[in-house]
């Protein structure tokens, strides 16, 4: 017997993946209690976004994005952080990664909210950028888990341990050297 593959049938695998992945990632409508609320650039570095880090009944930590000051559209939906670090754990160790891996965490909503927690999880220091040219290397999140149980705990986010700033040493090294000149402009 011969399998016939029709649009309706592509439809029920395609929305099938959605209630998966709407399932993943929560609908917004679920109880979170906010732990912080912080902002940070996108990726282009072009505007703000804000974002909340909060944790449901269940102890699991979760991320949104609620702001973007440039004016795209995005999903303000709760995503779990053991999903996205279950979407970050499928690429190899060791090799750099993209957003890319969120994909199917958020099918059927803006592709800008994957570029937008993205963004967040580069702020908090899970992901860092990589030697490769728009690629990411992976950081264990032990630093971020220890600051999120903090918060739990009730410490407030400066003695959870808030990072500064999440830029390499190399990026801020190599920002204090002095500019180099083109030797034709030396008259």
């Amino acid at each position: 017997m011969k399998t016939v593959i029709n649009k309706t049938t592509k439809l029920a695998k395609t929305n099938a993946a959605v209630s998966i992945a709407a399932e993943k990632s929560e609908p917004t409508e679920i109880s979170a209690r906010v732990l912080k609320r912080g902002t940070c650039q996108n990726l282009a570095g072009k505007n703000t976004l804000g974002f909340e880090i909060g944790v449901n009944g269940r102890g699991e930590v979760l991320l949104h994005v609620v702001e973007n000051g440039g004016g795209g559209s995005f999903s303000d939906g709760w995503v779990r952080f053991k999903d996205i670090q279950a979407a970050l754990d499928r690429a190899p160790k060791g090799k750099p990664v993209t957003s890319f891996l969120l994909n199917p965490l958020f099918r059927g909503v803006s592709q800008n909210t994957v570029g937008f927690i993205w963004a967040v999880l580069l702020k908090e220091g899970i992901v860092v950028p990589s030697a490769t040219k728009r690629r990411y290397d992976r950081v264990e999140p032990t630093a971020f888990l220890a600051q999120v149980r903090d918060l739990m705990e009730g410490k407030t986010a400066s003695a959870a341990g808030e990072k500064k700033s999440q830029k390499p040493a190399a990026t801020k090294a190599s920002a204090s050297k002095p500019k180099r000149t083109n030797k034709a402009d030396k008259t």
